[in-house]
């Protein structure tokens, strides 16, 4: 039977995908995630999904979350939702210019859409800060970072960043969290939203040698070295 027809760009099963991802991103950037909403059930998101199907302008803001993190109760996320890609560039205007954008530490802007979007192309290109991180719905219907094929990503703080930049004197691979040219930018550095400079720690089990441990530091653009710690 096919999926019943909705006023709503994705559907609830895709709802329910999409806020699953977004507790399991928000979690690994170190933000405290209540219960239910890391483990929502499709029950709650069809709830919700009727809730806003009935009113999107009005009831499109139940989605928008807020999250503090774990280790310092000062430090926020934040979780904002736009319908329509069509006057984007209005919406990420307002999203700068937003008090709460301005004061907190990290921003997740999620735009529902069925396709996948050049959003990252036009967050790069339109200087969005680097708190706020843009995903289409359609990014987030799969957890990338449970993929089997995934290694596990660690964001190191300053003080860890700084020992291996000094351990290995600057010289490490890049990680280019925005496309450059033809080169699209790695996807689990926009999922762990870190910034130029931040350090990364990847771990990654090896049939031969066991554990592997490898350093990556974030960059825009390849040709540049990164900024200063």
């Amino acid at each position: 039977m096919p999926p019943k027809k909705t006023s709503l760009p994705i559907h609830a099963y895709d709802l329910y995908r999409i806020l699953t991802t977004i507790g399991s991103m928000v979690t690994q950037r170190g933000f405290v995630v209540p219960d239910d909403r890391v483990h929502i059930s499709q029950k709650q998101t069809e709830y919700l999904y009727d809730m806003i199907q009935q009113n999107p302008a009005r009831h499109l803001e139940l989605l928008n979350q807020e999250y503090v993190h774990a280790k310092a109760s000062e430090s926020r996320c934040l979780i904002r939702f736009l319908l329509k890609p069509s006057g984007i560039s209005r919406h990420f205007t307002q999203l700068i210019v937003d008090r709460d954008i301005q004061t907190s530490d990290q921003v997740i802007c999620v735009v529902l859409h069925p396709k996948r979007l050049a959003l990252q192309s036009y967050e790069y290109e339109a200087h969005i800060p680097y708190n706020l991180t843009v995903f289409s719905s359609f990014e987030l219907l799969v957890d990338i970072s449970k993929h089997e094929l995934v290694p596990c990503h660690e964001p190191l703080d300053v003080e860890a960043s700084r020992e291996v930049h000094h351990k290995y004197k600057g010289h490490l691979p890049k990680l280019v969290r925005y496309p450059y040219g033809e080169t699209m930018g790695d996807a689990m550095a926009r999922f762990l939203g870190v910034i130029p400079g931040m350090y990364v720690k990847i771990t990654k089990a090896n049939p031969y040698s066991g554990v592997v441990t490898k350093y990556r530091v974030v960059v825009d653009n390849p040709d540049m070295d990164p900024p200063a710690l």
